[in-house]
């Protein structure tokens, strides 16, 4: 029986983590359009997991944006 070598990193344990890179663009990107705004944050000191609770963060922030301008623009009298 042949084994193939590429095979042999496959448990839950050996996969790697989502590219941190990606997130930190992710988070970055997600930032400067919700404030208009570039942050000099050093984010490269965080690891993936605080990067997408980050990125859950800003997301939830732009939704509520979102929804306050809504709102404001249906009800213009309750300013």
């Amino acid at each position: 029986m042949t084994t193939d070598p590429d095979d042999s990193d496959t448990t839950p344990e050996n996969i790697p983590e989502p590219e941190p890179t990606r997130l930190r663009l992710e988070v970055q990107g997600a930032m400067e359009r919700l404030t208009g705004r570039r942050y000099q944050i050093d984010l490269e000191k965080l690891d993936a997991r605080a990067l997408r609770e980050l990125l859950r963060f800003v997301r939830d922030a732009s939704d509520g944006k979102e929804s306050a301008v809504r709102r404001a623009r249906l009800e213009p009298w309750r300013r």
